[in-house]
């Protein structure tokens, strides 16, 4: 502010006390031009002091929500599927300012820059699942272990969550009793945007024992299969337990057999959920 009025006033008083100007070697500069210039550089170091000589980046009027529409059904899957999210609770955006300076040298202008974080639930599916195997944000399959987060996995017991309850109170904080869902605590923005993205989830949900093929009150299928046998698959490093790649160019390679979103093999990551799926097998067959 101190810049633009100190320019002013100067043009002003330059035109004043030297209307012809100053002229030498065949130049003229006229008075307006030099007060200008001597009022902005007075001006801008004035607002220098006062100001930090900071200059502000971008930043975020408000947040973009992902999906969360009132009434929203809640999808009931058994076995494998892939579901979309509803957003169930968000808190304010949080926004974290840094400053560095640019230009190099100490009297170089600082730069403000604004990296923004949200907290938000986001319920998948009723009833208890057992895991979520992949996670997608924005088209794009994404490590769910990357991000800060905790799941809630649908039980009739499950409490509220620490964060909601922090934030709305202990008797306002819901449970979400008999609804799978997830919680993510200051998941940084900047990766999708600065909006939440839209996430989709694999989820697994164990099926329960059919009325019409088994006596009712049988045990469902994970307390019953003790041994599985593996399908041939075809390829030559299906069930290798270490990474390979085919390098089919200079500095250019695919994954022959890890193609999940972590470096773990295909193999290892079937075994795990095999463990987790049926817990009472002993022998795997290949």
């Amino acid at each position: 502010m101190a810049q633009i009025a100190l320019t002013a006033i100067g043009q002003a008083a330059g035109t004043a006390l030297l209307p012809g100007g100053i002229g030498a070697f065949g130049f003229s500069v006229s008075g307006a031009a030099i007060g200008s210039a001597l009022g902005g550089f007075v001006g801008a170091r004035i607002d220098g002091a006062l100001l930090g000589n900071t200059v502000e980046g971008p930043r975020l009027e408000s947040i973009r929500v992902m999906e969360s529409r009132e009434g929203a059904g809640i999808p009931n899957i058994y076995g494998r599927m892939r579901v979309g999210g509803q957003v169930i609770w968000a808190a304010r955006l949080r926004e974290t300012r840094t400053t560095e300076r640019v230009g190099g040298g100490k009297g170089g202008p600082r730069v403000a820059n604004f990296t923004y974080s949200a907290s938000f639930a986001v319920a998948i599916c009723e009833g208890v699942i057992n895991r979520i195997d992949r996670v997608w944000a924005n088209g794009q399959i994404i490590a769910l272990s990357d991000l800060p987060h905790r799941l809630y996995r649908g039980t009739e017991d499950q409490g509220p969550d620490p964060l909601i309850e922090a934030i709305e109170g202990a008797a306002c904080a819901p449970a979400y009793q008999g609804t799978a869902y997830l919680v993510f605590e200051d998941l940084p923005l900047e990766p999708f945007g600065n909006r939440l993205p839209q996430l989709s989830f694999e989820v697994q949900r164990e099926v329960p024992p059919l009325d019409d093929l088994i006596e009712a009150g049988a045990a469902p299928l994970s307390a019953r299969v003790k041994g599985v046998n593996i399908i041939p698959a075809s390829g030559e490093f299906v069930y290798g337990t270490e990474p390979v790649r085919q390098h089919c160019f200079p500095n250019i390679s695919r994954p022959e057999n890890t193609h999940a979103a972590t470096e773990r093999t295909d193999m290892m990551i079937s075994l795990d959920q095999l463990e987790s799926d049926l817990p009472l097998v002993k022998d795997v067959a290949l």
